[in-house]
């Protein structure tokens, strides 16, 4: 039996994940776990005593055969922790899924990403301000991540989809329907775009409520932060925020009108402790070294030195400063771009460390 199948049957397991971690370290190997009868024994044993009834070995063979099936069929695929491609920073959050079910290029959890989250009761300003800091964001190499819910999540897709980096959307249901319906069309332009559909719940699992926040901690837990665009004081993006906090990661936040009830959510994170951002840059500033890690290594990854060289020596604004220092404004005007091409592309080359800022001044790093 494949380890994918050994995967999909701990998956049906009725147990916690922490209970579930607790018995493969017991056995170490999971095919000890199903293909041996004292391990199976014990399972037995273990279930009884949390008050977790467990069926025939039998069932959830059969089971898993089934959601992998229903996983080819829907083209849907499986990341087991034991994939390559199984996203590095879920691995590192405190309560990691042991499996995923994914539909698109999983070469695009490889960016490093930005969780927007917010009010599903979006305001127009409010969606408007999300989708131009996606795209944004974006455009500098920096994927978006979020929930495909209505509001600030839709908002967040469609400004990453402007922009030139996939974006990632995770999903509470499991693989088939989207939720909500009216962003199926969403869905597709986000796989057809390079993009990545998540899951860590099975093919017909119901949408429950529980499985909000559980799909929460994923989207927090796939990015290095987590901006907060619009929210009420009971919203779910709260607790977004108090997982992203838990997991290690910065919490961002934008602020609003104080006549605004959609933006006393940001206004409590902010009194917390919380970054208060106006703009991209401001997110970029406070997460600049980790950010330029990441994009400098996904941008020259596969490039030869005298690939990058050659690189250098044709874009406009790496020639232009490779003879001597220039401020903002003096590139603006011997570049030829506008003002808001000349900051994406700044951003960009900053980003991955082929440029710095000092003193107002843009250097070539090399």
């Amino acid at each position: 039996m494949s380890n994918t199948l050994l995967w999909l049957q701990l998956l049906q397991l009725p147990l916690t994940r922490l209970q579930k971690r607790k018995l493969i370290e017991r056995f170490g190997l999971l095919s000890a776990l199903f293909e041996s009868d004292k391990a199976w024994s014990f399972v037995t044993d273990y279930c009884r005593k949390h008050d977790r009834p467990l069926l025939a070995k039998e069932v959830y063979c059969a089971g898993a055969e089934q959601i992998a099936a229903e996983c080819e069929q829907l083209g849907w695929k499986i990341l087991t922790e034991e994939h390559p491609n199984f996203p590095v920073r879920l691995r590192m959050i405190p309560d990691p899924p042991f499996l995923l079910f994914v539909r698109g290029d999983t070469e695009a959890v490889s960016e490093p990403q930005i969780a927007l989250v917010g009010s599903r009761k979006a305001t127009p300003l409010g969606t408007k301000v999300a989708e131009r800091f996606a795209k944004h964001l974006s455009d500098w190499g920096v994927g978006v991540v979020s929930g495909l819910a209505l509001g600030i999540d839709t908002a967040a897709h469609l400004g990453a989809l402007q922009g030139s980096t996939p974006t990632i959307a995770v999903l509470a249901n499991g693989p088939g329907k989207i939720y909500p319906n009216r962003n199926r069309g969403l869905a597709d332009q986000i796989v057809e775009q390079g993009g990545l559909l998540v899951t860590e719940n099975p093919p017909g699992a119901a949408l429950d409520a529980w499985r909000f926040p559980e799909r929460n901690r994923l989207i927090t837990g796939l990015a290095l932060g987590t901006l907060v665009v619009e929210a009420g004081l009971k919203s779910g993006s709260l607790v977004s925020a108090k997982l992203a906090l838990s997991q290690g990661s910065e919490v961002f936040a934008v602020p609003g009108a104080l006549s605004n009830p959609q933006a006393r959510g940001c206004h409590q994170l902010i009194k917390q402790g919380a970054v208060l951002v106006e703009s991209p840059d401001d997110i970029i500033n406070a997460l600049h070294q980790p950010l330029r890690q990441l994009c400098s290594s996904s941008r020259d990854r596969g490039t030869s030195s005298s690939a990058q060289v050659a690189a250098n020596s044709e874009d406009p604004i790496l020639r232009l400063l490779s003879s001597t220092d220039l401020s903002f404004d003096e590139l603006t005007e011997v570049s030829g771009l506008s003002v808001v091409q000349l900051q994406v592309e700044l951003a960009k080359h900053e980003l991955a460390g082929r440029l710095v800022r000092k003193a107002g001044r843009y250097f070539c790093s090399s």
